[in-house]
C-alpha cells in the first residue's frame, strides 16, 4: 500500500503536464505530420469523430448524419493521402552551386 503525499501527487502532475506539453509541441513544429504519434492521434480523433456520427445517426435515424460521415471518412482519406504523397517526396534538391561552407574557405585561401 503505498502513501501518496502532496509532492507526490504535484511530481505525478507535472509528469503529466511535461509529456502533454512535449506532444502539443512535437505537433506544432514544422515537419511532424510524418511522426507516427501524430499519424496515430489523428486517427484516433477521426475514428472517435466518426463512431460518434455513427452512434447520432442510429439514435436519430437523420440523414444529416450520414453525409457527415462521408465528409469525415473523405477528410481522412484525403490526410492519408497527402501525408503519403509529402512521404514520397524527397527533400529540396540540392543547390548546382558551391556550398556556403565551400564559398567561406575559397574566400579564407584568398
Amino acid at each position: 500500500m503505498s502513501i501518496h503525499t502532496a509532492e507526490t501527487i504535484q511530481n505525478e502532475v507535472s509528469d503529466t503536464t511535461d509529456q502533454l506539453v512535449s506532444f502539443v509541441s512535437d505537433i506544432l513544429t514544422p515537419g511532424s505530420s510524418l511522426r507516427p504519434q501524430f499519424l496515430l492521434a489523428l486517427d484516433v480523433v477521426l475514428g472517435f469523430l466518426f463512431f460518434v456520427f455513427v452512434s447520432l445517426f442510429l439514435l436519430t435515424w437523420s440523414l444529416h448524419f450520414l453525409v457527415l460521415m462521408v465528409i469525415v471518412v473523405g477528410l481522412w482519406g484525403s490526410i492519408k493521402f497527402f501525408v503519403a504523397e509529402l512521404a514520397k517526396t524527397e527533400g529540396p534538391a540540392p543547390h548546382p552551386g558551391p556550398s556556403i561552407k565551400e564559398a567561406t574557405e575559397s574566400k579564407k585561401e584568398q
